[in-house]
């Protein structure tokens, strides 16, 4: 099993920067926890963006299941989704959280066809280009070599998740094309409420702010076009999300049922182009991180047993020891084909702010989902 020495952590004489769009807390976890962790000991730079709190979560447990919105809860869950994202986040060694928006600006949509979507902040019924356009703002700020978001059926088909794969893609176009316009922009996006944002600023110009002082943000906090060199798709092959329900069906919780492969997230088995391998400290992170996410995953393992985990449905599914990736977009001239390292290529190049040409995500025509057999 490959360390995270082999990656591919440095690009010229600057860390790798690592970006991962999500919608809702625990995504991260789910889907990128192991590669963010990864490079992140490798020596990396990794943040996430999210764009809602996940208010429409549905609790594991009676300790927090009145935090939720239905049948008259507080409807506090959000609030306590950033406790957990915190957690999570620790454990993956990917900073703190940055919120679209803010924390609370756009909220869950739930499932298609709910009353959530009906919500004045429910992410679903935000503006696409503009969401894309507070997406570039951040883009622009961590100028990430990497950007890593969902594929374009949204992993499960969350409506959020399908959004913040529109926007993210635009978004990355975007931030190449042009510069930040104004500080109220910047304030829309969410920075100016970020801690890391104004931490940066005040450090910049060797500022302290007093108690109860405002924070003076003049134009000089705007950023350059920013042209992400590799832009990958979130993938899941059907092959090895088959051979991981095999491993665990013996290893279950009795009240958890095992769904088949293509009940649960998974992609045509040729659609990735590159696959992340966990090292055991990696995978390790990834466990602790989900099980930060208490309220919405439980993590199992039997006894000398495969791990394994299952959201409020008690659908059990394989904790993979694998992340997998689809390559969609590559600027610069990058050689990115070391299909075990996202980063791979990056490491002799020089960067520059001038804009490549956009090009579209994915003309391979190769299908990114699995026949439906069942």
């Amino acid at each position: 099993m490959p360390t995270t020495s082999a990656l591919t952590a440095t690009v010229g004489e600057d860390p790798l920067r690592i970006l991962a769009i999500h919608a809702h807390p625990d995504d991260e976890t789910l889907y990128t926890g192991g590669t963010l962790a990864a490079y992140r000991a490798a020596g990396a730079e990794t943040a996430v963006l999210t764009c809602t709190l996940g208010e429409e979560g549905e609790v594991i447990g009676s300790t927090y299941a009145q935090l939720v919105v239905a049948a008259g809860g507080a409807d506090q869950l959000g609030g306590y989704r950033i406790h957990e994202l915190t957690g999570a986040l620790q454990a993956l060694g990917a900073g703190t959280p940055h919120f679209l928006g803010g924390a609370g600006h756009f909220r869950d949509s739930g499932m298609l066809s709910t009353p959530a979507n009906d919500h004045p902040r429910a992410f679903l019924g935000a503006d696409p280009e503009h969401v894309a356009d507070l997406m570039a703002c951040w883009i622009r700020w961590m100028r990430p070599h990497i950007v890593l978001v969902y594929d374009d059926a949204g992993t499960y088909g969350h409506p959020d998740h399908i959004r913040a794969h529109q926007c993210g893609v635009r978004a990355v176009h975007t931030a190449a094309q042009q510069a930040d316009t104004s500080v109220a922009q910047l304030r829309e996006a969410g920075m100016l409420a970020d801690p890391q944002w104004t931490a940066d600023y005040q450090q910049r110009h060797h500022t302290v702010l007093t108690p109860g002082e405002s924070l003076v943000v003049e134009d000089d906090a705007l950023s350059a076009a920013w042209d992400v060199p590799l832009v990958y798709w979130m993938m899941q092959s059907e092959r090895r999300v088959a051979a991981g329900l095999a491993d665990i069906a013996d290893a279950i919780p009795a009240q958890w049922t095992l769904p088949a492969a293509c009940d649960i997230f998974a992609t045509d088995d040729a659609a990735a182009t590159h696959t992340v391998t966990l090292d055991s400290a990696a995978y390790a992170a990834k466990v602790a991180a989900l099980q930060a996410h208490a309220t919405q995953v439980t993590v199992f393992q039997a006894p000398e047993g495969p791990v394994s985990f299952a959201m409020s449905n008690n659908i059990a599914q394989p904790l993979l020891h694998t992340e997998e990736f689809r390559l969609v977009r590559q600027s610069h001239h990058v050689d990115a084909a070391d299909p075990t390292d996202i980063a791979a290529g990056l490491a002799a190049i020089k960067l520059e702010t001038d804009s490549a040409e956009w090009q579209p995500c994915d003309e391979s025509g190769v299908s990114l989902r699995p026949p439906q057999t069942c």
